[in-house]
């Protein structure tokens, strides 16, 4: 443990690309978290790990113009439940 006002290192990208990695391949397979997930969104879910619902994809999707033949880039966010939710809902690819 670092002591409080001791500097750390600044881990390097490829470190917390694989952090983000670990802990998103497990959050996909916790029954737990999912089950924690579907309480909370409710009949939002769709498999996603984090906790916006569909009425929150549904207004992204609004903000975005989301449509067929838009092309939209879904960086950095989990799993890719958001972005498989515009590819059915919306025919954006």
């Amino acid at each position: 443990m670092t002591p409080m006002g001791a500097s750390r290192a600044v881990p390097s990208l490829p470190e917390v690309a694989d952090y983000f990695d670990r802990l998103y391949a497990v959050l996909a397979r916790s029954a737990s978290h999912t089950s924690v997930v579907k309480e909370a969104v409710g009949e939002g879910f769709i498999g996603q790990i984090g906790y916006g619902g569909e009425s929150a994809f549904a207004r992204l999707a609004e903000a975005v113009s989301a449509g067929p033949g838009k092309v939209l880039l879904d960086l950095c966010s989990g799993a890719g439940g958001l972005a498989t939710w515009l590819t059915r809902h919306t025919g954006a690819r």
